[in-house]
């Protein structure tokens, strides 16, 4: 969910955080004055409210509570964090769930397949011809043959480690990828875009408009068929499957990126920080680790003015 161009963010988190002082209370004078101050604020305040009374519908829906209850950062009591988080899922800049981007109808299609995970859990299973890791909100099929394993990405990312003179066949829309004893990982990105990253070992990527071969550490990316020139894999596209985000001078925009992937609270980061390079090895759980020790190590400071809403800042 974007915010529109006339509210600022200064304005809507205002406005989440006297959605949260009034149901607690009576409006008051101090609400009235903030109120009138400027037309952004009213126009702020109109907007929480109503992308509340949908957000407040969610208590009722089994899928939505589910989620909320089983996130890994659940610390506080089920009322207080529905209500708190109600207030940030309308912030704008937040959590997706008012939005297409929620996870609640992928979490709902996930079920039918043979191994799923939710937001910020990942999933290991040993199969006949190695180890198969499936990332944060993600879901395969998964044919266990005597001779090779079948998998079919559903969506999210998955990974396999094949064993010697093992091999693996990941399918994913009309794109094949045969792996023949080593380490690969694939992800369906946000923009149609399959991300195809190899480690070790030999894998071939094949689709309709033509196919590749990827030896040791190389990663391409297939759009609508046509396969991208080969380029170097990336310590995250495969440190996930440990419980690790591992990153050589990756600009912070696509760290947090990456991170936000882990969890259902919202991370704003300052545009002026998009670029600088973070190099490290950060756990994925809990994310509040991750971001202290990036605090650590990045000229940055952390703000949180509310329950899972994170505002990353210059130092």
């Amino acid at each position: 969910m974007s915010t529109s161009n006339s509210i600022s963010q200064q304005a809507l988190q205002q406005a989440a955080e006297w959605s949260i002082e009034l149901e607690t209370q009576p409006p008051c004078a101090a609400f009235e004055r903030w109120r009138q101050a400027a037309p952004e604020h009213q126009a702020a305040w109109d907007k929480i409210q109503r992308l509340k009374a949908r957000f407040d519908s969610l208590e009722q829906d089994p899928r939505a509570t589910r989620v909320l209850l089983n996130a890994p950062e659940r610390t506080l009591e089920r009322r207080d964090f529905i209500r708190r988080l109600g207030a940030l899922g309308v912030l704008g800049v937040g959590l997706g769930w008012l939005t297409s981007q929620s996870p609640l109808p992928t979490l709902a299609s996930n079920l039918s397949s043979d191994v799923h995970t939710g937001v910020g859990e990942r999933q290991q299973l040993a199969t006949q011809s190695g180890t198969l890791w499936l990332n944060t909100l993600s879901a395969a099929n998964v044919s266990d043959r005597q001779s090779h394993v079948h998998c079919t990405l559903t969506s999210g990312e998955l990974a396999f480690y094949a064993k010697p003179s093992q091999r693996v066949h990941i399918n994913s829309g009309n794109t094949d990828i045969l792996c023949h004893a080593g380490q690969v990982s694939c992800r369906q990105l946000d923009d149609d875009q399959l991300l195809i990253a190899n480690f070790s070992g030999r894998t071939q990527v094949i689709t309709p408009q033509g196919q590749r071969i990827l030896d040791g550490a190389q990663t391409v990316r297939v759009h609508q068929g046509v396969i991208s020139a080969v380029r170097p894999s990336q310590p995250h596209h495969i440190s996930w499957t440990q419980g690790r985000l591992d990153s050589i001078d990756l600009p912070l925009a696509t760290f947090i990126h990456e991170l936000s992937r882990h969890t259902i609270g919202h991370i704003q980061l300052d545009e002026r920080l998009t670029e600088h390079p973070i190099s490290g090895s950060f756990p994925l759980q809990p994310v509040d680790d991750a971001l202290a020790l990036l605090a650590q190590v990045a000229p940055i400071k952390l703000h949180q003015p509310l329950p899972y809403l994170t505002f990353i800042e210059m130092a």
